[in-house]
């Protein structure tokens, strides 16, 4: 047995609402369709719903010289108060006198009201914006674009002209023009207001929207009218937090900042605002456009091109990653000699080679004659940790304690440096294994202090008698024995011998003078040896 499937009978179609029956007049209209439009009055009427035609189905009925369609209209109540007349006569002067004919042909009168008397602005602003959204699609692409110029033109304009008039209200509604929901954009009238005023006028006019119920402002972008000739709204801008995240411009607005002459104040605290920490990461194509703008300034020797750099480097500006040792290179070579931005660049280029180099690498001839030479001219400063392993490195090499004069040349470089080798705990570690050596070294050049040294610990390792006296008949005092000499008299006398050190040719001598007024009774011959068979 077959079953036929049950189809539920076609739904009759909903009711039309208002809405609808709008829309559909509307298209009668722009089709020139007058039963349609009939249908859709007789519809409302039947249905209760209040369909009342307004300026523009009667100016579209008019363009399209429709004069039934004109009397239908009219007869629903269509018309133009005086204030939509005055505006549509400045709309279509040069077509006005046709646009009357027509309308006097198809019976309607309409009051031209008092010539003299100037259009509302937001009346007039509404009423163009529609026109011009119901021609898009007519209109070709340039056209169009130039209109709605116009138009954006008079809506700034007169937001402008009623924030001067303290008509805040008014100001907002033309505002909603543009943004019917949500925050409303101000940037282009705010930087007019800038332009015909001042900076207080305008934050004034921005601080009034603020304040009014249920107005958000738009975050401004900066761009180049802003940050290059009105600096000084920058930071006001950003205390109010109304400056986007990102900065899309922040380049342009840095290359167009960079060797301004006039450069002052303000712009470095617009720079400092975009370039602030937390705000977006510099990248790498903004790290390049930088170096073309840096070489384009120094071929030209623009004059602002040290201090916009000098506040840069203090900002933090190259300390980003995208700072590579070839980017670096290519600003350094650009940069002028005895420029405080080649120093700067020299300074990162020593920092990202230097800074984490293993010791052992550092030690390399070409490495460590370009690291001397960085710390010598100030672009670079060992940290105290790197320089104590060096130090370390440095013993372990010379274990033996002969240590060649270069090595003892390079650390005064680096101790003038002011380099801080952080090395008095471990004073006893330098002792080299033949001779004082590395110790010697650094108590010469002040890096280790006398009292580092043990004088019991030291005496021991010269191998020398703990009696004075004996030690005043030593013979042909090593190494070792003039260096115990030597700290013991520091240690004991600092301020006779510390400043004598390098001036005194033998601290054996040195040491009887000082400690003896007379030579002590020589010690005893050393006693025969028995020999026992």
């Amino acid at each position: 047995m077959y079953y036929t499937p049950y189809f539920p009978p076609d739904e009759p179609p909903s009711p039309p609402n208002k809405a609808d029956l709008t829309a559909t007049l509307k298209a009668a209209i722009q089709n020139k369709d007058i039963d349609r439009a009939r249908w859709v009055f007789d519809t409302a009427f039947w249905r209760k719903i209040e369909i009342v035609p307004d300026w523009h189905h009667l100016l579209t009925a008019v363009v399209m010289k429709d004069r039934q369609m004109i009397k239908l209209l009219a007869a629903h109540g269509a018309g133009w108060t005086e204030e939509e007349t005055r505006c549509l006569k400045d709309i279509f002067s040069p077509h006005w006198p046709e646009i009357t004919a027509t309308l006097r042909n198809a019976g309607v009168q309409i009051n031209p009201g008092d010539p003299a008397q100037p259009s509302d602005i937001y009346t007039a602003v509404s009423m163009r914006l529609q026109i011009l959204t119901s021609a898009k699609d007519n209109l070709p692409p340039e056209m169009w674009a130039v209109k709605k110029k116009e138009v954006d033109d008079m809506l700034s304009q007169g937001v402008i002209d009623c924030l001067g008039k303290g008509q805040t209200e008014k100001a907002i509604r033309l505002l909603r023009l543009r943004h019917p929901k949500g925050a409303v954009e101000f940037e282009r009238e705010f930087k007019k207001l800038l332009t015909v005023r001042d900076k207080d006028a305008a934050l004034d006019a921005l601080d009034r929207l603020r304040r009014a119920d249920r107005v958000d402002i738009k975050p401004f972008t900066l761009d180049l009218g802003i940050a290059l000739f009105y600096p000084e709204a920058v930071a006001p801008l950003d205390q109010r937090k109304l400056l986007a995240p990102g900065q899309p411009n922040r380049m342009s607005v840095m290359n167009g900042l960079v060797g301004k002459a006039d450069y002052n104040h303000h712009h470095r605290a617009a720079l400092s605002i975009l370039f602030k920490p937390g705000s977006a990461p510099l990248t790498e194509s903004e790290a390049d456009s930088f170096i073309s703008s840096y070489q384009a300034a120094v071929k030209k020797n623009m004059p602002g091109i040290d201090r916009v750099c000098d506040d840069l480097k203090a900002m933090g500006f190259f300390d980003s990653p995208v700072w590579t040792t070839g980017r670096l290179r290519a600003l350094s070579a650009q940069a002028p000699e005895h420029s405080s931005l080649k120093r700067a660049f020299n300074e990162k280029l020593a920092e990202n080679r230097f800074r984490k180099m293993p010791t052992q690498d550092i030690l390399k001839p070409d490495n460590f004659a370009a690291y001397v030479e960085a710390h010598r001219k100030g672009y670079y400063q060992a940290g105290t940790a790197q320089a104590s392993d060096l130090l370390l490195t440095l013993q372990s090499k010379y274990e033996s304690g002969h240590v060649p004069g270069e090595v003892k040349d390079i650390l005064r470089a680096l101790r003038d440096c002011g380099v801080r080798f952080g090395t008095h705990h471990y004073s006893s570690f330098y002792l080299g294994s033949k001779a004082p050596g590395m110790a010697k070294v650094l108590l010469d050049l002040g890096i280790l202090k006398p009292e580092n040294f043990s004088i019991h610990s030291l005496r021991e390792k010269a191998g020398l008698p703990a009696e004075k006296d004996k030690l005043y008949w030593l013979k042909n005092p090593d190494s070792y024995a003039e260096f115990y000499f030597q700290v013991h008299l520091e240690q004991t006398y600092a301020e006779e011998f510390a400043p004598q050190r390098g001036k005194i040719s033998s601290y054996h001598e040195a040491f009887k003078a000082k400690l003896f007024k007379k030579a002590p009774p020589p010690p005893p011959p050393p006693k025969p040896r028995k020999w026992f068979w």
